[in-house]
């Protein structure tokens, strides 16, 4: 894999995460409750989420993954849930 695909994918990894870190406070917004149904939605967002991850990589660069993108993904998601004009509208459970 070449150095511009690595960045392009690196830089892709990084916006997935923000968004995954950003629909990740308003899925939990929305799950409050703890009923089964809402467990069922939360494994399914999660599938979705691995899911879509997997066929943006795979029409990228043909599905090859490499560890390091994990920790793009893990930074924007870090930085998505820090959004500060979010949090204003998305109230966390206490």
């Amino acid at each position: 894999m070449d150095i511009r695909l690595q960045i392009y994918c690196f830089l892709i990894s990084f916006i997935y995460g923000l968004i995954v870190g950003i629909s990740s406070l308003w899925h939990f917004y929305l799950v409050r409750k703890k009923r089964l149904i809402d467990y069922i939605l939360t494994a399914m967002y999660v599938y979705i989420i691995v899911v879509l991850y997997l066929v943006i990589m795979y029409y990228v660069n043909r599905g090859i993954f490499h560890i390091y993108f994990s920790f793009f993904i893990i930074l924007g998601v870090y930085l998505g849930r820090k959004v500060k004009f979010l949090q204003k509208y998305v109230k966390k459970k206490k």
